[in-house]
């Protein structure tokens, strides 16, 4: 497994700052996962019982782009 970098961050540490940046019900609110070839970006959907579960959100290239990913999305979430 290759270890991808942003900045010369591992993804321990970038999944430290996620969890900063981005809180959620459970913990960070995303979460990156390297799966070989892929980025993997996890977060949580709550289930029909209303309980919080890890789901993929997004497979990416790089962790760069993953980043990016989590990004769009929150600018796309933000209240007005």
């Amino acid at each position: 497994m290759r270890t991808r970098t942003a900045n010369d961050q591992s993804i321990s540490e970038i999944n430290r700052q996620l969890k900063d940046r981005y809180p959620g019900p459970c913990g960070p609110r995303y979460w990156l996962l390297d799966e070989g070839d892929e980025i993997v970006v996890r977060g949580w959907r709550l289930e029909l019982n209303g309980h919080p579960i890890g789901d993929h959100l997004a497979v990416c290239r790089t962790v760069n782009e993953a980043l990016a990913w989590i990004a769009a999305r929150n600018v796309q979430h933000r209240p007005s």
